[in-house]
């Protein structure tokens, strides 16, 4: 009998550890808080954000924090995440005294990567990926993803074949369902920064920060009106700030971060206008398929870049102009784009060589 039964528990325990073997799901992490220095008095621990730790019974009261899973934690002065802002990514024995027992909210942000599911609704295996993937056949996920859990302020573009040809289909959220037409049909994926603009109260990012990813007219409203001071620019996008609401009186275009915008500007801003960055992007195929080559200026000689004499589709960003040669160094026939061409026609396809890019 005794014998009957540890053959059974070892039966029990075998399955139960191959289960746990062919699991695929990514342990979501956390944060815990802790009263006193080096992880004493109490505990609390969180895997989502707390706008209010007066409602939790610990304001005013941190001293210490652990953090698990790669987590990005955000500890606020005040409730509602206003006030100072500190930024933790791993374990904090001591948080110093300038902000010791003076948090009062948090906000959990799960590190920057994509879920890629089997079934829809997040269903069957999961395969999670923090950085570019060119070839899906070798992971054994090829044809295969149905559904996407996207975490962290990032963008992912999945595309139909591998070495990222054929369509794409950009993600900036969760879709439980990718829908049929391109249902188990993506081949390789990018990852990209969320395409943004943080707005930062003082020089060198300081103070308040606030962030958004399309047009604000009116800073009046927003509560930042004239006060701003340095600017970070995320994704390949272009930032048009102005001195009044609604677009008007003198431009500033930023494309990149910058850590003081001048005596000339600074706090006299009041609405701001995202753009995608100007550029243009050459195709290897008709209806922008196969591979994508963008550039943002000039380039003499396609035959260093290996495309030469192979575009056939063009698509313009960011309302500039674009000339397109049929030799290098700007010589022989040139053609001029301003929109997006799904097809330059028989008359010029795969014959260029060399482009301007004017803006």
């Amino acid at each position: 009998m005794f014998f009957r039964k540890s053959m059974l528990l070892s039966s029990v325990l075998a399955v139960g550890l191959a289960m746990t073997g062919v699991s695929t799901v990514t342990m979501a992490g956390e944060v815990c808080l802790y009263q006193h220095a080096k992880f004493g008095g109490w505990e609390k621990c969180f895997k989502s954000d707390q706008a209010n730790f007066v409602n939790l019974k610990m304001n005013d009261a941190v001293s210490s924090l652990k953090i698990s899973g790669g987590l990005t934690v955000e500890l606020y002065e005040h409730v509602d995440y206003r006030g100072f802002k500190k930024v933790y990514t791993n374990n904090v024995p001591w948080v110093g005294d300038a902000v010791n027992d003076k948090f009062s909210s948090l906000k959990v942000i799960q590190p920057p990567q994509v879920c890629l599911y089997q079934h829809s609704k997040f269903g069957g295996w999961e395969k999670c990926y923090k950085k570019d993937q060119a070839n899906f056949v070798n992971l054994k996920i090829n044809d295969t993803v149905s559904s996407i859990k996207v975490f962290g302020d990032i963008q992912v573009e999945l595309y139909e074949h591998v070495n990222y040809g054929g369509f794409k289909k950009v993600y900036t959220n969760d879709v439980p369902w990718v829908g049929d037409a391109v249902n188990d049909k993506f081949s390789s994926l990018k990852v990209k920064p969320a395409a943004k603009v943080c707005l930062y109260q003082h020089s060198k990012f300081g103070g308040w920060e606030k962030c958004y990813k399309k047009d604000q007219a009116n800073f009046v409203n927003l509560k930042i009106n004239d006060t701003v001071s340095s600017v970070k620019v995320f994704g390949d996008i272009q930032v048009e700030l102005y001195e009044h609401v609604d677009y008007r009186g003198f431009r500033r275009v930023y494309t990149n971060n910058v850590p003081w915008v001048g005596n000339a500007v600074n706090d006299k801003f009041s609405s701001l206008k995202v753009k995608p960055a100007p550029k243009v992007c050459l195709y290897e195929h008709i209806n922008f398929g196969g591979w994508e080559k963008c550039y943002k200026k000039d380039q003499a000689n396609f035959v260093n870049l290996k495309i030469n004499d192979t575009v056939s589709s063009v698509k313009i960003f960011g309302g500039i102009k674009v000339e397109l040669y049929e030799h290098f160094n700007y010589h022989g026939f040139k053609k001029v784009y301003t929109n997006n061409v799904p097809w330059v026609g028989n008359a010029v396809n795969d014959k260029f060589s060399s482009l301007k890019v004017i803006k």
